[in-house]
C-alpha cells in the first residue's frame, strides 16, 4: 500500500498521509522563520550594544585625549611663565649687583647696550610716579590672565603662549614694583632713540602682538 495514500479517521474527516506532511513541512517552516527572526533580532541585539559601548568608549576617549591635552597646554603656559620670570628676574639681579644706577656696558658694538635705570612708571617709561595705579593694573592683568590659563579658553597654542607672555610680563614688573618701588630697566637699542626697556617689558608686547594677529582668526572674548 502507498504510504502517500493512506488515511487516518479522526472522526473529524478523514487526513491523508500526504495533508499530515503538508501540515508537519508548513509547521516546520514557521518554526524556521521564528527561529531565524529571534536569531536574526539576537544579532540586531548584540550590535547595539557594541555600537553604544563602542560610542560611549569613543566618547570617554575624546574627553581624555582633549583632557590630555588642556593639561599639556596649562603646562607649557607654567612653564612659559616661569622661564620668563627667571630670566627676567635673573638679568634684574645682575645688573644691580654689577652696573651703578646709569651706568652702561655695551653688548653688540652699535645695536645693544645695558644701561642701569630705575622706572617708576609703566612699560618704556610711560607715566612716571603712577606706582599704585600700574600696581593695581599689573594684579588685575596678572589675575585675569591666569584665569583664562587656568580654564583653558585659548583657542589655539599662539594664543595661549600670549597669555602666558602677558602672565610672565605682568608679574616680573609687578615684583619690581612691590619689592623695590621701582622697575628695573636695562635694555637699550642704541641704533635709535628709544625708551630703556626690559625682558618683561618685551614679553607683554610679544604677548599683545600675538593676540593682534591671532584675533582674526580666533575668539578672544574677555569672559
Amino acid at each position: 500500500m502507498n504510504q502517500a495514500n493512506c488515511s487516518i479517521d479522526t472522526g473529524q474527516g478523514i487526513i491523508t498521509g500526504r495533508e499530515e506532511k503538508t501540515a508537519t513541512d508548513q509547521n516546520q517552516k514557521i518554526f524556521d522563520s521564528l527561529h531565524k527572526d529571534s536569531f536574526a533580532f539576537c544579532h540586531l541585539g548584540v550590535f547595539f550594544t557594541i555600537l553604544r559601548y563602542n560610542s560611549t568608549y569613543t566618547s570617554l576617549l575624546y574627553q581624555k585625549e582633549n583632557a590630555f591635552n588642556k593639561e599639556n597646554a596649562m603646562l607649557v603656559a607654567f612653564a612659559t611663565v616661569l622661564g620668563l620670570l627667571i630670566v627676567d628676574q635673573g638679568l634684574k639681579f645682575w645688573v644691580l649687583t654689577h652696573l651703578a644706577l646709569g651706568q652702561q656696558m655695551e653688548l653688540v658694538p652699535g645695536f645693544l647696550s645695558l644701561t642701569h635705570i630705575q622706572n617708576r612708571g609703566a612699560s618704556w617709561g610711560i607715566l612716571p610716579g603712577a606706582q599704585g595705579l600700574f600696581i593695581g593694573i599689573s594684579l588685575l592683568a596678572v589675575a585675569f590672565f591666569s584665569y583664562k590659563i587656568y580654564r583653558r579658553q585659548a583657542s589655539s597654542t599662539w594664543v595661549n603662549l600670549a597669555y602666558a607672555c602677558l602672565v610672565g610680563g605682568a608679574v616680573g614688573n609687578l615684583l619690581d614694583r612691590l619689592l623695590n618701588g621701582y622697575v628695573v630697566d636695562m635694555l637699550q637699542l642704541d641704533f635709535v632713540s628709544f625708551p630703556i626697556f626690559n625682558l618683561a617689558d618685551t614679553a607683554l608686547t610679544v604677548g599683545v602682538l600675538i593676540l593682534l594677529l591671532m584675533a582674526k582668526d580666533h575668539d578672544l572674548s574677555l569672559y
